[in-house]
């Protein structure tokens, strides 16, 4: 390979490599974005910080409604974390969390905006179980056994969380 060979064909490797650092650097972004399963709501200090994981699990929600994708497991998860954003909000606006302002308004806001979130998985599963109740139970010739499986429990254990 001659000198002219090379110099036609650095340009052609210094693009690709360019592009292969730009993949990699979107993949990492996206990878280490959190997750609602990878939420640590402890380590959460402030009340800017709250309000961006609240985002997270109401995003989650209604992007998994929106696709069907919207799993009694994934249920689970986000009140659970609901929960502990319940928690730690109350820790936060105790303390430090009034000097970013706001006063009380702000923490109510975030409570509100959990109780939504709480409020529509609620209503997702009473609906189950109400459409459980009109569609199948009669239909069944030992509605006993149904009263057993994951399809009746599942809701049932979601509305009681």
């Amino acid at each position: 390979m001659d000198r002219r060979e090379l110099f036609i064909m650095l340009p052609t490797f210094f693009l690709s490599w360019f592009f292969i650092g730009l993949v990699v650097l979107k993949a990492n972004a996206a990878s280490s974005a959190p997750t609602v399963e990878t939420l640590n709501i402890t380590q959460i200090q402030s009340m800017s910080q709250m309000e961006n994981a609240i985002d997270l699990l109401e995003n989650t929600a209604q992007t998994a409604r929106k696709e069907n994708r919207f799993s009694p497991a994934l249920q689970q998860v986000i009140l659970s974390k609901s929960g502990e954003c319940i928690g730690r909000l109350m820790t936060l606006s105790d303390g430090a969390g009034r000097d970013e302002g706001g006063g009380k308004k702000r923490p109510l806001m975030l409570l509100t905006q959990i109780r939504k979130t709480i409020g529509n998985i609620q209503e997702i599963n009473k609906k189950t179980v109400s459409d459980l109740q009109e569609n199948h139970l009669d239909k069944l010739q030992n509605p006993a056994s149904f009263f057993n499986t994951e399809a009746w429990q599942q809701p049932n254990y979601l509305i009681s969380l």
